[in-house]
Parts: structure tokens; C-alpha cells; sequence
């Protein structure tokens, strides 16, 4: 296989968190499953557990495989993850109606004295009943697809790790509550008559087929972003763009089509559920919910703004930035080195990263190379810089070819105090105790009830 092609389909982000996440989440569910199939056979089948598990598998894909790796620089790979996210996922996992798996799947004391308590809340639940609502869910479903579709929102997603999580997570909830009215998990019922469900269906479908004629049929790029990086494998932007619309497009009518097809054959031979009640919301949803905030934490790392790209000699080499600004802390920097005139990147090259802060002494060094990059088509390296402010930039690529040097100037921000890690542990470790202040509240208010 060509090098290149080897490289970039390698471009998977081994983010250790995301797997062990993933893993506990189907040992848990599964032992959970296992318990309620002795009372339940019926219902907790192998195909639900299936479904459930290939849900958690399909969001790994998105958010670890090349797909991520190279949103930032080929749109029609970030709207697969994007498909992925909305599409393939939430319905998958909704199947497996994992709410109560995964509840008794848990160990007796964490499910009875905090996780418990906090599912059966009562302000939580009404949150859920509303949220869950078909109108609420397809209103908050169809915003979130056309807002981050917005070149603004679009472009900040791609620049900033924190909103690349922020749009994945949106993605993925507003994805939940639209498929729960349409799957209605055990133990709820239909929301909406069968009739009316192929409507909220149809009605998806032809919002996701406008959106996507944008794509296919504008005659100038939607996000200049894709302008700015090098084109890969010779794909123009427009190209790109269009084929973008084309997988939005067939797809995802494909995904909104299917169900349809299924409500009009129940319907057809009378098995279709006519008992109508609002759509309870409990465990499944609470569960899905965290389950996709926590796996969708794998953000992207490589890549990011275009810091400079120029051509030096016989190289042409491009460094990307993140986070967009960079912060005194977690600065990424990354590099791909292409002979000029040719798409194809180099990868035996030698890069060498000199930062110096304008009007003072102080200076970073660092090598760039391919095993610290999650898109192994470029040369990453992981930097600490002191302090805020003018750096300057001098990227030194060196290949058999020739040596080429580019410089850039960069502006560092200093680090807001909320987004240091003593901080963040800070934050997460209160909220954990708010949970369990909560949980232990509702319980010695049940139990002054019951007496």
C-alpha cells in the first residue's frame, strides 16, 4: 500500500481515558444485562446487547480514527464523524435500552446510595420529560445540526479543542433526545401516534436534505479554513465540499428513512404500538447521556489555525497551532512537510521547533516528530511556554531533498485559573461531592416519608 495512504489510515488517538471508559461502560452494561435476562429474556435479547455494543464501538471509530485526525483538514472526513455522532450512534445504543443494564450492572452500593438517589430526582426527571418531548427534541435536534454548521461555529470547533468537545457533545445529546421518541426505550411508550412519528421523520429528512444541497451546489467554499491547509490526494475544496453534501445527504436520509419504512410495515400488519403516553425519562436516557459526554471528551489534538504555510527552497511547510489562542499551558504545535509543487507529505523528514519571546532572553526548543502526532502525515510536539505574550516562531525542516525554514510570530494568552488541572480535579472532585450530597438529601427525605 502507498505510504501515505498507510500513514494516514494509522492516524488513529489512543486516548487511554476514552477506552477504558468505553470498556467499563459494556463490562457494566453486559453484567447488568446478564442479571435482568434471567427475569426478562425477552427483553433483554442478544440483539439489544448487539446494538448497544456496536453504539459504543461506532462513537469510539468517530472520535479515535482518522476521522478526527483529519477533520481540520478534509471536511467530507468530519462530516462522517459527524454522521457517526448523530446518525449511527444514538440509535444503536437506545436500542440496547441500556438505562436499567447498566444501573444493576453497577455495584450495589454506588447504584443504591449515589446514582440511584440522582436518576429518580424529581427535577431531572421533568427536565427529561420536556427535553424528551417530540417537538422539544426535533427543535433542539435541527438547531444544533444547522448552527454548527454555521462557518463561525464551524471554524471555532476546528481551531479549539474545548469547542471541538462542546460541538461533539451537543451533537451527541440533542442526537439522544431526537432518536428517544422514535425508539421510545423500555420502559416508555410512544410519544406520538405512528402517524405522526413518519411526519417528525420526513419532516428531519428534508431539513438534512436542504442543509445538504448547500454543500453540494455552492459555487465558492463555506469554510475558508479548508482554503488555507494543504490539499491531500489531490482533492480541490469544492470537491471536497460536495462530497461533504453527498454524505450528509444520501446517508442521512438513509438513517431517517429506515425507521420510517419499519413504523409503515408495523402499521401495515397491525403491530405498530398504539398506546400513547408522554415518554418517561429515567435511567436510559441519564446514562446514555453521561456515557456520550465522557466518550466524546476525545478531542482533537494535531492540526488546528494555519500558523504559516510558505515554501523555502525545494519544501513547502505548513505549521498548525491549538488551542486557538494559544494558552501558556498544552500548546500544540504541528507540521507537514511537502516537497513544493506536490501534495504528497514528507514523512522522513527532521523538524526542529525554536520559540523565542519577542524582547526578552527566554527561548523553547523542541523536536516535532511523528510518533507524538495523532495524524501521522504530520510532525507534532507538545510545549509548555512560560508566559504570555509575542513569541516568534522559527520551524527548521530538513529532509534529503534540501532544508527549508519558515518563521511566524505568534501571541500567547495567559491561562485562565479555571483551566489549569489542579483546578479542573477542583471542580470535578465538588461536583462529585454536590452528587453525593444530593443523593444522601433525597434519601433521608424518602425515609422521613416513609415514617
Amino acid at each position: 500500500m502507498d505510504p501515505v495512504t498507510t500513514a494516514a489510515l494509522a492516524s488513529w488517538h489512543l486516548d487511554v481515558w476514552l477506552i477504558v471508559s468505553a470498556v467499563l461502560t459494556v463490562g457494566v452494561y453486559l453484567r447488568g444485562r446478564r442479571i435482568l435476562r434471567e427475569q426478562m429474556p425477552s427483553r433483554f435479547s442478544r440483539a439489544r446487547a448487539a446494538a448497544f455494543v456496536a453504539g459504543v464501538v461506532t462513537l469510539v471509530i468517530a472520535l479515535l480514527s482518522p476521522l478526527d485526525s483529519f477533520s481540520g483538514l478534509i471536511l467530507s472526513a468530519h462530516m462522517t464523524q459527524h454522521l457517526l455522532l448523530m446518525m449511527v450512534a444514538p440509535p444503536l445504543l437506545l436500542i440496547g435500552e441500556p438505562g436499567n443494564a447498566l444501573l444493576r450492572g453497577l455495584p450495589a452500593v454506588i447504584a443504591r446510595e449515589g446514582v440511584g438517589p440522582v436518576i429518580a430526582a424529581r427535577p431531572l426527571r421533568r427536565l427529561g420529560h420536556t427535553l424528551t418531548r417530540p417537538a422539544a427534541a426535533w427543535i433542539l435536534f435541527v438547531a444544533a445540526t444547522w448552527i454548527w454548521h454555521l462557518p463561525g461555529p464551524y471554524e471555532r470547533a476546528v481551531y479549539s479543542p474545548l469547542w471541538h468537545w462542546i460541538e461533539h457533545t451537543c451533537f451527541f445529546v440533542t442526537a439522544i433526545l431526537f432518536w428517544w421518541p422514535v425508539i421510545a426505550p423500555w420502559p416508555s411508550k410512544a410519544a406520538w401516534p405512528p402517524a405522526a412519528m413518519i411526519a417528525y421523520l420526513l419532516l428531519a429528512d428534508i431539513q438534512n436534505t436542504a442543509l445538504a444541497a448547500i454543500f453540494c451546489f455552492s459555487e465558492r467554499p463555506l469554510y475558508p479554513l479548508y482554503s488555507l491547509v494543504p490539499r491531500l490526494w489531490n482533492l480541490p475544496v469544492l470537491d471536497d465540499q460536495v462530497l461533504a453534501g453527498v454524505i450528509m445527504w444520501v446517508p442521512g436520509s438513509i438513517a431517517f428513512l429506515v425507521p420510517v419504512a419499519v413504523i409503515v410495515l408495523r402499521m401495515l400488519d397491525g403491530s405498530a404500538r398504539t398506546r400513547v403516553r408522554p415518554s418517561q425519562f429515567g435511567s436510559n436516557t441519564v446514562f446514555v447521556l453521561a456515557l456520550g459526554a465522557a466518550l466524546a471528551s476525545g478531542a482533537m489534538a494535531d492540526g488546528g489555525r494555519v500558523a504559516v504555510s510558505d515554501t523555502d527552497g525545494p519544501l513547502r511547510v505548513t505549521v498548525f497551532s491549538t488551542p486557538d489562542p494559544l494558552r501558556t499551558h498544552d500548546t500544540d504545535l504541528s507540521v507537514m512537510v511537502q516537497p513544493s509543487g506536490n501534495w504528497r507529505p514528507l514523512l522522513d523528514a527532521t523538524v526542529e521547533l525554536t520559540l523565542r519571546k519577542i524582547g526578552t532572553d527566554e527561548v523553547v526548543r523542541a523536536l516535532a516528530t511523528r510518533e507524538e502526532a495523532h495524524n501521522k502525515l504530520l510532525y507534532a510536539a507538545h510545549l509548555h511556554l512560560p508566559r504570555a505574550g509575542r513569541w516568534n516562531l522559527e520551524a527548521v525542516a530538513r529532509h534529503d531533498l534540501g532544508v527549508a525554514r519558515v518563521d511566524v510570530t505568534l501571541e500567547v494568552a495567559p491561562t485562565p485559573w479555571w483551566m489549569h488541572g489542579t483546578s479542573l480535579a477542583a471542580m470535578g472532585f465538588g461536583a462529585g461531592l454536590g452528587l453525593l450530597a444530593a443523593a444522601r438529601g433525597s434519601r433521608r427525605r424518602r425515609s422521613r416519608n416513609r415514617t
